[in-house]
């Protein structure tokens, strides 16, 4: 694993151009998810204030040649005819300035009417579904308003939501992690071939849990490698990306994008470095970079980029193996599980801790459990998922 260090890269705000946009069209919801971060209300996002936030992208957007905006709630499905209009705007406006624009939407995927289907495929957006697997798994933490499961909706909409080919994210917490490869299983049976999963880092995990969730993710990479040999056509994306992410250079700087190249606008038009501070810290000023009728807050914009590189973060400790962990482990720029370790994100960072440069624990605990199980099934992943090499003469 390579150790080199990126060189430290310059955090001013004005020396970063915008690429991304995650806009909450509405924080109303169908839903209420017991894991969900995001706070459900009223607010709307008018049109006045979607126009500033395209025009806002476009101003900041510098010589990038591809901009992408993120359709976010919320449920956006609620407010189909506001999405249409950003869509339609923001394409005008890329073709004028010779940009590619793409679209994205997170969504429960309950609101897929043909109307909403016809029009995600007008603007060619790319559909990530937020569904547990199993009708029982997914009710247990996906209900509707009135407390009744959401499972049944998803149901009557399995073939359209089927020619969306979306990405489905299923999300694990203690109590669905027994059930990952069987609702992974259940997904791909149903036609739903691209799948990626993200445990749940702020639940309460213990021994007993965490120990399930190995076994859970071990049959998990077992179904991936036979599927692989049998040509199967399923891919759960952790499982690869985890290869690209433990050999990346790169993996040691940025964490992500947030505050440097994608802002999230809630629906009221502040922005935060993204969505997921929009819904942990709602309605807080410290975690504000701007609004789109102001522009940039530079300082703090400045220090959440500051923030996002793994130069500046204090590591999270020993994990499950104090005694055996050398004292370079314990720091972000030094440990080797660093590139693909969940403590880049620094709003759950803040959320945990109230630093987003400092990571719970927890953190090394997963790294150490995915690190672990990727290492005990890569020589049979990774020449599997390669293409063959060329047979010369």
């Amino acid at each position: 694993m390579q150790q080199h260090l990126e060189p430290r890269p310059d955090f001013r705000s004005e020396s970063h151009s915008l690429s991304a946009l995650t806009m909450l069209l509405t924080e109303q919801c169908n839903l209420r998810c017991t894991y969900c971060y995001i706070d459900k209300n009223a607010k709307r996002m008018s049109r006045e204030t979607a126009e500033r936030s395209i025009d806002f992208l476009f101003a900041h957007a510098g010589d990038e040649k591809q901009l992408a905006i993120c359709f976010f709630g919320g449920e956006p499905l609620l407010a189909p005819d506001l999405l249409d209009y950003v869509a339609t705007e923001a394409k005008r406006r890329a073709k004028e300035a010779h940009k590619v624009m793409v679209f994205s939407i997170t969504t429960n995927a309950t609101l897929l009417t043909e109307s909403r289907v016809a029009l995600l495929q007008k603007h060619r957006v790319g559909v990530t579904v937020s569904l547990d697997g199993l009708p029982e798994e997914h009710d247990r933490h996906r209900k509707l308003v009135n407390g009744e499961g959401s499972f049944q909706l998803i149901e009557r909409n399995l073939e359209r939501l089927v020619s969306l080919s979306p990405t489905i994210r299923l999300t694990v917490t203690p109590e669905t992690a027994p059930s990952l490869q069987k609702s992974v299983a259940w997904l791909v049976e149903r036609g739903l071939t691209k799948i990626s999963f993200s445990p749940v880092f702020e639940a309460a995990w213990d021994e007993e849990t965490l120990s399930t969730y190995y076994d859970a993710l071990g049959s998990l990479y077992r179904y991936q490698v036979e599927g692989l040999k049998r040509d199967a056509s399923y891919r759960v994306g952790n499982l690869f990306n985890l290869e690209d992410e433990m050999t990346s250079v790169m993996g040691r700087g940025f964490g992500c994008g947030a505050a440097r190249k994608m802002v999230a606008i809630d629906a009221q038009g502040f922005m935060y470095p993204c969505h997921r501070f929009v819904g942990y810290f709602r309605n807080a000023e410290a975690q504000r970079i701007g609004h789109v009728a102001s522009g940039f807050d530079v300082d703090r914009r400045g220090y959440y980029i500051e923030s996002c590189h793994r130069s500046t973060h204090t590591g999270c400790g020993s994990g499950l193996f104090e005694a055996k962990v050398a004292p370079e482990e314990k720091q972000c720029t030094t440990c080797s599980l660093s590139p693909g370790c969940g403590s880049a994100c620094m709003a759950v960072n803040e959320h945990m801790t109230g630093d987003p440069r400092k990571p719970d624990p927890i953190h090394r605990v997963f790294s150490q459990i995915h690190a672990s199980l990727h290492l005990d099934h890569r020589s049979d992943l990774v020449p599997l998922r390669l293409p063959a090499p060329e047979q010369h003469p």
